[in-house]
């Protein structure tokens, strides 16, 4: 929705995020801001942490691809909220 985030997570499988629609975004990837336009395309290495934030007036949309079937079948994907991570 326009002008939210998703929280910080991380997953065992890199990402590939085209990015379809959207102004005013950007993704935090290991701690670093990376802004992005409609036709973009982001790779967001396996492990790291990462969140994608919208402060624009649309929705942002972006279609991601993840290598993770191998992951997903062995229930090893790792998927995981950073916020629900115990310090």
């Amino acid at each position: 929705m326009p002008g939210e985030d998703q929280p910080a997570h991380r997953h065992n499988s890199a990402a590939i995020t085209l990015v379809l629609h959207g102004q005013d975004c950007h993704s935090m990837v290991a701690g670093e801001a990376r802004r992005w336009s409609v036709g973009n395309i982001l790779v967001t290495p396996l492990g790291d942490p990462h969140s994608r934030h919208s402060a624009g007036p649309v929705q942002a949309r972006f279609l991601i691809a993840q290598k993770g079937a191998l992951h997903y079948h062995a229930r090893t994907m790792g998927f995981v909220f950073l916020e629900d991570v115990p310090a």
